[in-house]
């Protein structure tokens, strides 16, 4: 019978995700990665700075499937803007470059990012509407109703 338990060994339990879903990469990539330091699968974070170099906002991509040896599939997993700074622009600005610079470093890498994914719920209401008026078509869209929670992903071509 199994069971779930909090992990005691974080390194064995890092060796078995390598080799069950990265087996591609060597322990050393596996442990630069799970650290931040792999280039070619980095948790790649950018911040929105002011004019003082003060930060206003960040986004945040990483690689979140391998379609073939190549081609993958990133996914914005945050974004955001201080509040007052919203309303200006600068969060439509902050996603179509982080599309732009994800992209150029995977592919300087050695990958192809051909999509990224967004995903948000309905408990954040005004996430959905600020994709829908900040990117760029062609994208798909598609909602699912998950436990009374609408999920809402949105998946963006990368050229």
């Amino acid at each position: 019978m199994a069971r779930i338990e909090e992990t005691r060994d974080r390194r064995k339990f890092l060796k078995e995700e390598r080799k069950a879903i990265y087996p591609e990469l060597t322990i050393k990539q596996f442990q630069d990665w799970v650290d931040g330091e792999n280039p070619p699968y980095a948790l790649l974070q950018y911040a929105l700075v002011d004019d003082s170099q003060e930060i206003i906002g960040g986004a945040v991509v990483e690689v979140h499937d391998h379609l073939d040896e190549k081609r993958v599939l990133l996914v914005l997993d945050a974004i955001w803007v201080k509040s007052g700074w919203r309303r200006k622009g600068l969060g439509r600005q902050l996603l179509q470059e982080t599309f732009e610079e994800a992209r150029r470093y995977y592919q300087k890498h050695g990958l192809n990012p051909v999509g990224i994914m967004i995903q948000t719920t309905s408990l954040d209401e005004g996430a959905a509407e600020f994709y829908h008026q900040s990117i760029n078509p062609p994208y798909s869209v598609t909602e699912q109703e998950m436990d009374g929670v609408k999920i809402v992903v949105f998946l963006v071509p990368l050229k």
